[in-house]
């Protein structure tokens, strides 16, 4: 896909973020788009044995699916992450996801993110965390509330087999966005 320039006005603005809760394997991600929050959610591949690494991708990932093809940037905190998309994956895939020193770490998600990528019309940048960017601040909010809320509820039941991830997504996303009224 063709992209516009990154500069004009009428771009989406997408803040993407993770987090993981007390050193655990447990995590969530969230998107924000000018300013309001659209998306919580967990990794779908094993959302019990997770990374940070894996909820910034699936956070990039549901910005441009959310994006539909209209021209946005997204903006992360994760450097690896546009690194990724921005440089290593176009070379992965013309080698066929391969590299020379080794397997490409998830490589699924790595996958996933970068064939969405490619039918975008985005551009993905870095800022840095926790320097006073609202949008950063916010999805950085959102994704630490919605992942301590999970490890709070796992505790409490103590039934990580039995326990609704789908409807503690949905919750989490009307208990935030009364929250943030």
């Amino acid at each position: 896909m063709r992209r516009t320039d990154p500069k004009l006005a009428n771009r989406i603005k997408y803040y993407t973020d993770g987090s993981m809760s007390h050193g655990s394997k447990i995590g969530c991600f969230s998107v924000v788009r000018d300013s309001n929050l659209v998306k919580i959610g967990v990794d779908s591949k094993d959302w019990q044995n997770t990374t940070n690494v894996r909820m910034e991708g699936w956070a990039i990932y549901w910005a441009l699916v959310d994006s539909s093809g209209n021209p946005c940037n997204i903006y992360t905190d994760s450097k690896l992450w546009c690194q990724i998309i921005n440089e290593y994956a176009p070379e992965w895939r013309k080698n066929r996801w391969f590299k020379k020193n080794g397997e490409i770490a998830n490589l699924d998600l790595v996958v996933l993110v970068y064939e969405k990528f490619e039918t975008s019309d985005a551009y993905v940048y870095w800022v840095k965390a926790h320097s006073g960017d609202y949008g950063n601040e916010l999805a950085n909010k959102y994704a630490q509330l919605a992942s301590a809320e999970l490890w709070n509820r796992l505790q409490e039941i103590n039934l990580y087999d039995n326990f609704n991830i789908d409807g503690f997504v949905s919750e989490m996303r009307e208990k935030i966005a009364n929250f943030s009224k």
